[in-house]
């Protein structure tokens, strides 16, 4: 049989063409002398060629082994033995070193003796070449019977990682306000929002079980590690677990030597499923036949994570700026606020119908976005209209009742009249000058009156020689008339007269009265 080769530093001596060559020291030796000896076990065999105690491989089949190959009687001996294809023998690595080989081939020992005892030899050839019964190895002094023993600890660590989930969510009180011009209504409307901050609870992920596995030759005698196994039982059902013990190879052909008070450290990760109930447990084999294991099984025990993932998230909102943080530990959480929409905020050169953008942002860790909600409110901004009047330069009414046109009487120049639209409102000044035997008459607009353009002949003037006639006049068939813009027009050479009416479309922003 074949088992692992348990390698052991020692001096080394080589048998070659019947020589002995030996390191440091030479030696004598009888090689291939024939001998007389009675088949027993190891002990009594080499008792009979003179020597003390001894160890017997029990086969001639070509092949290497050790001594747990042999048989055993208790002798802590360590050995590797080779026989060739053609019956040649030799030894290495022996310790103690070997006094004397003994071959039996056929129904002849031939014995070979080295004095002083080597601990390696070779081209150990019996006299029966072929046939080989067995080979006693056989030693002087006391025999070493110290004890193997291992010492096997193991450490059983966990890992994993926690990741917090969040959303956040945004309402707000009114979704639509209007602003109004001061003085035609509210022209400032207060929003509440109110940011809802949601923790939806932990999500383990990444669950590791790790740690390291000892061997410690604790014994009095070198030990050949030839097995380190690593179980680790979940659910009832033992796996094996990988070991990576660095430089050392525990699956290859050598065994590890592990002298007294050496150790041996492997390490070992395993992912898993879940935060799952267990032990691990771990045992080492020596070539001796030695089986050690830690004392107990070591129980999996899992403790906080190794990582946390937004634990603690931060809101900011596009408009209200930073909102503070939050925490996993403290739950679901909200915070609102305010903002007051005023109508100068936006004026009449930015009215109309808005949107309010407003969004909520949550972030974690490393400032990355974990959620985003918008609120938006719809701001409508009341806008000035342009309202058209009908205006006359205030004097006399044509007519005692009903319509409200006026003309004035030219007395002297220049003469100045006040500009009544809608009939009450002073809308500005209206001024005749004498140029000979004409007239201009000068238009100025104040109090945010301009001219209605685009209607056609703003301004329309007829004279009278005499006291106009007490009838509703048409205007737009007034003899002298042109197109106004703006706050001013004028229009000359109007024949002098005594009387004038001065008509005039005019109009002004007022707030819209649709709104």
């Amino acid at each position: 049989m074949f088992r692992k080769i348990l390698t052991v530093a020692a001096t080394a001596a080589l048998v070659v063409a019947g020589a002995l060559v030996a390191q440091p020291a030479s030696a004598t030796v009888a090689a291939g002398t024939p001998i007389t000896i009675v088949t027993g076990n190891a002990d009594k065999e080499c008792q009979q060629a003179g020597y003390d105690y001894g160890i017997k491989l029990d086969t001639g089949t070509p092949g290497t082994y050790t001594v747990s190959d042999f048989e055993d009687l208790g002798h802590m001996v360590t050995i590797k033995v080779t026989i060739s294809a053609d019956g040649v023998v030799s030894f290495e690595n022996a310790d103690p070193p070997v006094s004397a080989v003994l071959i039996k081939a056929g129904q002849t020992y031939d014995i070979w003796r080295f004095d002083p005892p080597v601990t390696s030899a070779g081209g150990m050839e019996p006299t029966e070449k072929f046939g080989i019964s067995h080979v006693t190895f056989c030693y002087d002094g006391e025999p070493r019977n110290e004890p193997e023993d291992l010492t096997v600890t193991k450490s059983v660590n966990t890992r994993y990682e926690r990741s917090h989930d969040w959303s956040v969510d945004k309402s707000v009180d009114k979704t639509d306000v209007k602003l109004y011009i001061p003085g035609s209504g509210p022209s400032s409307a207060t929003v509440t929002w109110t940011v809802d901050v949601l923790y939806g609870g932990p999500t383990d992920s990444g669950h590791t079980v790790y740690g390291t596995v000892t061997v410690k030759n604790t014994g009095g005698t070198t030990a050949g590690l030839d097995e380190l196994t690593d179980t680790l039982t979940l659910k009832g059902i033992p796996t094996v677990v990988p070991l990576d013990c660095g430089d050392t190879d525990l699956t290859g052909a050598l065994a590890v030597p592990l002298a007294p008070g050496e150790s041996l450290e492997c390490t070992y990760s395993v992912p898993v499923d879940g935060a799952v109930a267990g032990f691990n447990e771990a045992t080492a084999k020596t070539l001796s036949g030695g089986s050690y294991s830690t004392d107990e099984p070591v129980d999996i025990v899992w403790g906080a994570p190794a990582v946390e993932h937004d634990a603690t998230v931060w809101l900011s909102d596009s408009k209200a700026g930073a909102l503070g943080s939050f925490a996993a530990a403290d739950g679901n959480d909200s915070v609102t606020y305010n903002h007051t929409f005023n109508w100068g905020d936006y004026g009449k050169d930015n009215c109309g119908d808005k949107t309010y953008d407003n969004t909520a942002t949550l972030v974690g860790d490393g400032n990355v976005t974990i959620d985003t909600d918008n609120e938006s409110v719809a701001v409508h901004v009341q806008c000035y209209v342009f309202q058209g009047e009908t205006a006359w330069a205030a004097g006399t009414r044509y007519v005692p009742k009903g319509n409200w046109a006026m003309y004035v009487k030219y007395t002297s120049s220049p003469t100045t009249y006040m500009i009544k639209a809608g009939q009450s409102m002073d809308a500005g000044t209206a001024t005749i000058t004498t140029n000979g035997s004409t007239v201009t008459v000068t238009v100025n607009l104040s109090n945010g009156w301009t001219f209605a353009s685009g209607v056609g002949d703003d301004l329309k003037i007829q004279q009278y020689s005499s006291t106009p006639p007490q009838s509703n006049p048409a205007p737009g068939q007034f003899q002298w008339k042109t197109d106004c813009t703006g706050t001013t027009c004028t229009i000359s050479g109007i024949p002098l007269a005594m009387y004038y009416g001065i008509h005039l479309d005019v109009g002004h922003l007022v707030p819209d009265p649709n709104f």
